[in-house]
């Protein structure tokens, strides 16, 4: 096993892409893959009004990836420290993320529920009458600034996308990876933001085109598998060792 890694590592070197970058550029990916109702959202709004307005949400949306991107560093930096002197936590806590994150992508059936439909459930509950929720949404949904603007608060401060993060900087670290070293850090920020840039522009791009929802659900449902199969092996070969001990 460690001949193939040592030869597929040579691979990637010899063709210009450091394994890190690649790593987290294709996480960046897993990380925007469209399974969530924005992305719904976003492509139905670019087959209303415009390829035009489609692409300016997937740009509001990538500044959030960013933002919650940087929220989560700052709270994973602060605590780095502790990664070493609590492997067994770490690991453990790693491996069930990864186990759940690999089951939903592998047993999610339909598509992800309708934004509307959740926004009157929300509304609801607050005692707005169902006409009234309906009315308001349909409003809101017909102001680009709106969208907009509700595209990078989605993606910035959506906890499961702040968890999606913190999970790729646990993942990165128990590589190996110090997040600590402006390096490594600038390329972990690059390979992500291009990651999630190639997601967004190409689902609104080409989301619409039967291809690219068949690849869509077969890249969910192979990380889907990935994700299960890595959370068995970090738990078995990381935390495992210091349960035994």
């Amino acid at each position: 096993m460690t001949e193939v890694m040592t030869l597929i590592q040579a691979w990637i070197a010899n063709i210009g892409v450091d394994t890190l970058f690649l790593t987290v550029f294709i996480l960046g990916i897993v990380a925007t893959l469209p399974i969530g109702p924005l992305s719904v959202v976003a492509l139905d709004q670019s087959h209303k009004y415009g390829r035009n307005h489609g692409l300016a949400m997937a740009t509001c949306a990538i500044l959030g990836d960013m933002v919650g991107i940087g929220i989560t560093l700052f709270f994973y930096k602060s605590i780095q420290w502790l990664t070493e002197e609590y492997q067994l936590f770490i690991y453990t806590f790693l491996s069930i993320l990864m186990l759940l994150f690999g089951f939903v992508f592998l047993f999610k059936k339909k598509r992800a529920e309708s934004l509307k439909k959740k926004v009157i459930h929300w509304l609801n509950k607050f005692k707005v009458k169902k006409e009234l929720s309906e009315k308001l949404y349909q409003s809101l949904s017909r102001s680009h600034k709106f969208t907009y603007l509700f595209s990078f608060l989605w993606s910035a401060f959506h906890i499961g996308n702040l968890i999606t993060y913190g999970t790729i900087s646990l993942i990165i670290t128990a590589m190996g990876n110090n997040l600590s070293e402006n390096s490594t850090l600038a390329e972990y920020l690059l390979a992500l933001f291009l990651g999630t840039a190639v997601m967004w522009y190409g689902w609104i791009l080409l989301g619409e085109l039967k291809f690219m929802k068949k690849l869509t659900f077969w890249l969910v449902k192979t990380f889907g598998f990935v994700f299960v199969v890595a959370g068995i092996l970090t738990f078995t070969f990381k935390a495992a060792p210091y349960l035994a001990s």
